[in-house]
């Protein structure tokens, strides 16, 4: 899940962080990528749309009668976010999380490089 996602994002930082001195720029760019890939599906999972992630997250924190009315969309999930894929709506919701993933990663990537 996201967490996962977040976790192999930070374990790239830190490897980049540590084998900096070693590595050449190609190298370095394969840390960067990766994290940014992880940062990304972290941010694609907590979209709140089933199945993934983010619907379970949100279904959490509803009051029980939204939560009962939100659960009826389930059964819809897939073509819900294949609708979201296609008009690129899914980048209102990830652009937000993405950045600040981004911007702790950058700035724990400042503070230790």
């Amino acid at each position: 899940g996201p967490l996962s996602n977040l976790l192999l994002a930070l374990a790239a930082v830190i490897a980049n962080v540590i084998a900096a001195p070693i590595l050449s720029a190609a190298s370095a760019k394969l840390f960067i990528n990766f994290m940014q890939v992880n940062l990304f599906l972290a941010a694609f999972n907590l979209i709140p749309l089933p199945p993934l992630d983010g619907s379970h997250i949100l279904l959490y924190f509803l009051p029980r009668s939204l939560a009962t009315s939100y659960s009826k969309l389930f059964p819809y999930g897939m073509v819900l976010l294949i609708l979201v894929l296609i008009s690129d709506l899914h980048v209102v919701f990830i652009r937000p999380f993405f950045s600040l993933f981004h911007l702790l990663l950058n700035t724990l990537m400042d503070i230790f490089h």
